[in-house]
């Protein structure tokens, strides 16, 4: 499965509000900025996110987006679903049965890949924001556990 670059600016900002959630409005640039993102493709996607119901926006001065929901409620597939699709195998095209001498063959590969299909998706759904957040930290308390001067 291949995930676009929209969907991955989507998902990086999806986790940088996730990281700033209950703190109040962040602005896009700022979001922009800690994530790697462009701020008018950002603002394109802070958009779409809104009327998917996955962020908030406030104006004004103090304005900026948040979360709608709390980071455990939405899932890594929520996100990719909504911007992209649900995920699909990428399968490699059939070789003509002339070709091969064996056309019968891609058909038994067919239950292998809807397998992995669930496989991701399950992987997707099953994985939230506070998930990702919660990895993160336990990343950073490994690394500095092992740290040695």
């Amino acid at each position: 499965m291949l995930i676009t670059h929209k969907c991955q600016y989507a998902l990086k900002a999806v986790l940088e509000l996730s990281r700033r959630y209950g703190q109040g409005p962040v602005k896009s640039p700022v979001i922009a900025r800690k994530q790697g993102v462009p701020v008018r493709f950002l603002e394109v996607i802070l958009n779409q996110l809104k009327q998917g119901r996955f962020v908030e926006a406030k104006r004004g001065v103090s304005g900026g987006y948040y979360l709608a929901r709390r980071p455990e409620e939405i899932s890594v597939g929520d996100i990719i679903c909504f911007v992209q699709g649900p995920p699909q195998v990428i399968t490699p095209s059939p070789v003509d049965s002339e070709e091969s001498g064996n056309g019968h063959a891609e058909g038994a590969f067919d239950p292998i890949w809807r397998e992995i299909e669930a496989g991701i998706d399950t992987v997707y759904r099953g994985t939230t924001f506070k998930d990702l957040l919660d990895r993160q930290v336990q990343a950073m308390a490994n690394q500095a556990s092992t740290y040695i001067i």
